[in-house]
């Protein structure tokens, strides 16, 4: 299958230290991306996609193809789900947890492309209540990595800083295991 090829590859490209902390989202196929690292992982609920409700359960293609929807502003969702408002909440919450419970360590998060641009929203701390005007382009299986110091990095100087080193990147994989969903 791809997305177990995918996840074989990335599994050898990212080489994750004892130390380093894996979490996933709750999602069968994230997990079985982080199964592929060999190395016990955490269940995060809060790394779980955009819950786009019951009434669109194929809400991200009806969103991509129907341009009469739009769903840009913090209080878009759909019937039943999320709005964005809540979403980014809800992500910055489980990042700020997550650099809190493992402070100076790497953590390798398996999820999803709408918590990472949710997760870029934090690193570049915009609000909740902030529209939604970009995205980045996330294939399956890519690495987006971000430094962050929670209380700075250096004395004097901004109380809060994070460094986006990569976003989406794929390199580490073969032109025909570059896909997105």
């Amino acid at each position: 299958m791809l997305g177990e090829r995918e996840a074989k590859v990335l599994a050898a490209a990212l080489q994750i230290r004892p130390a380093d902390a894996l979490v996933s989202s709750p999602m069968r196929r994230a997990m079985a991306t982080a199964a592929a690292f060999g190395k016990s992982f955490d269940v995060v609920e809060g790394l779980q996609e955009f819950d786009f409700g019951p009434e669109a359960p194929d809400a991200a293609i009806v969103v991509a193809e129907r341009t009469d929807l739009t769903i840009w502003q913090p209080d878009h969702g759909f019937p039943g789900g999320e709005t964005l408002n809540a979403f980014q909440a809800r992500v910055s919450a489980t990042v700020e947890a997550l650099v809190s419970g493992y402070p100076g360590g790497t953590i390798v998060a398996v999820t999803h492309a709408g918590v990472i641009d949710a997760a870029l929203r934090w690193a570049y701390a915009l609000a909740p209540d902030a529209a939604w005007v970009t995205e980045a382009v996330l294939p399956n299986a890519s690495v987006t990595e971000v430094e962050h110091w929670p209380s700075g990095r250096r004395s004097g100087g901004a109380p809060r800083f994070t460094l986006v080193h990569r976003v989406g990147d794929a390199s580490h994989l073969e032109p025909e295991l570059v896909t997105e969903i």
